[in-house]
């Protein structure tokens, strides 16, 4: 019995063409890795506007690793939203990314920037696991939406508005509060490392998250968000030790302890996937070999674990 969707609309056929999800995979750690030690270049050498803070974010820190807290909630709102069957391999990646995380954060109060007092502290701790929360919504969302979506192309077509849109508001905001100010002033007098070099990190760092975002919604569309978030958190450790390699940030004790854990719980969740394709194309074998005809749609090649 064959499965059928409707065809595309014409002027979305040209947009078809549809990576794998192992190219995304790829793309994701290149961009992820790279904006990450852009923008940790930029706070290194004494860059520190908020309104730079805006159009970009830093994810080579403690407070970043932080957001791993949301895959605990990314499972349980794909579960309700999605139907996203929960199995071993990703209840066990869930729960060692989490652990990772805890050990961080409870390691985390010697990282205090010198005069925060515990009360702002706790306010921004708040603040970023708030931030997870936002973000594991997100995912679930996204991916009920795209389930309508007809190929790879129309996904980077929506989150290309998405980030435009939000680009202009925030640059809106810097322009009505004189952010481009208070940053041309940064540039000239407090970067260390001249007006030229400020200006090209800045804008690096844009558009190499923007990238990132969309890498994200690609690997959203082309597997799961439960996939998504676990490659994304997986990803901030590789972080860790691209600060460590580059910039010869502290890693030793528990971000060792942690960054392993995080890796174990990526390793568990790929190996489910690997094993859930393998009993797919057993199935289809088997479909084959009995005469019966299966034709499967998939959404942008989606494989749920």
């Amino acid at each position: 019995m064959a499965v059928k969707s409707q065809s595309p609309p014409l002027h979305h056929q040209f947009l078809s063409t549809t990576p794998n999800d192992y190219t995304s995979d790829i793309e994701s750690i290149d961009q992820e890795v790279s904006s990450s030690l852009l923008t940790k270049y930029y706070f290194n050498h004494k860059g520190s506007s908020k309104w730079v803070s805006t159009w970009v974010q830093c994810a080579v820190s403690t407070s970043a690793l932080l957001l791993s807290s949301q895959l605990v909630f990314t499972l349980i709102l794909s579960a309700i939203i999605v139907k996203q069957k929960i199995t071993f391999s990703n209840l066990n990646s869930v729960i060692l990314i989490t652990m990772s995380s805890i050990i961080l954060a409870l390691n985390s109060s010697h990282e205090k920037p010198q005069g925060l007092t515990q009360k702002d502290y706790f306010i921004g701790f708040s603040c970023t696991i708030g931030a997870g929360l936002l973000f594991s919504l997100y995912l679930p969302l996204m991916e009920k939406i795209y389930e309508r979506v007809y190929c790879y192309g129309m996904v980077m077509e929506m989150q290309l508005v998405m980030e435009i849109a939000a680009t202009v508001l925030a640059t809106g905001g810097m322009v009505y509060k004189g952010g481009f100010s208070e940053m041309k002033e940064e540039a000239d007098r407090v970067f260390d490392k001249g007006n030229t070099f400020y200006w090209v990190t800045v804008v690096l760092s844009v558009v190499t998250w923007q990238c990132c975002f969309m890498g994200t919604a690609g690997m959203v569309f082309l597997t799961s968000s439960l996939t998504g978030g676990v490659s994304a958190t997986a990803l901030l450790s590789m972080n860790v030790l691209a600060g460590w390699l580059v910039y010869h940030d502290a890693f030793k004790g528990f971000k060792i302890v942690a960054t392993v854990l995080c890796i174990w719980g990526f390793c568990s969740y790929v190996y489910g996937m690997y094993i859930k394709r393998e009993q797919e194309e057993e199935a289809k074998r088997r479909n084959s070999s009995g005469g019966t005809t299966t034709e499967l749609i998939p959404n942008g090649n989606r494989m749920v674990v």
